[in-house]
């Protein structure tokens, strides 16, 4: 995205939906935060599809496929340990390289390849996005925050 539709797009902030909104069945003092740009699963099946049905991919071993998608998450990792050390000059040589915004955009590249490689591990069903909040309200009521 162009840093011009970045500035001008709404953004998933911290707004606070209500037992009055939309979200009524849940219960009356729950708070949620809404978003009207947050991602939808189909959305990311969709990218996964894409990924699936690309050259590199059609055709080859399904336990290769696996082990491509999965993969490809510890790649981006890598990419966040660098921006993150490029970010902190930990190369003498090099200096600062990076900055937080290249670490914050390479953690969301390994969110994002994650949530593609579950779609792609049940079969693009669109389910990635709702799996994940269910693991968020799982984590958040292990520590007590719900």
């Amino acid at each position: 995205m162009s840093e011009a539709a970045r500035n001008s797009a709404s953004s998933c902030s911290d707004v606070p939906v209500g037992p009055d909104s939309a979200e009524s069945n849940r219960p009356p003092n729950a708070v949620t935060y809404g978003c009207d740009r947050c991602p939808s699963g189909a959305l990311v099946a969709g990218i996964s599809r894409w990924i699936d049905e690309s050259p590199g991919y059609v055709g080859l071993d399904p336990e290769a496929h696996m082990w491509r998608r999965t993969m490809k998450v510890v790649s981006e990792v890598g990419e966040a340990h660098d921006a993150l050390g490029g970010m902190l000059g930990e190369n003498p040589r090099k200096g600062v390289t990076h900055t937080m915004d290249d670490l914050i955009g390479e953690l969301l590249d390994v969110a994002v390849a994650a949530l593609g490689a579950v779609e792609h591990l049940m079969g693009n069903p669109g389910r990635s996005i709702e799996l994940l909040a269910d693991k968020i309200e799982f984590v958040s009521n292990r520590a007590g925050l719900l």
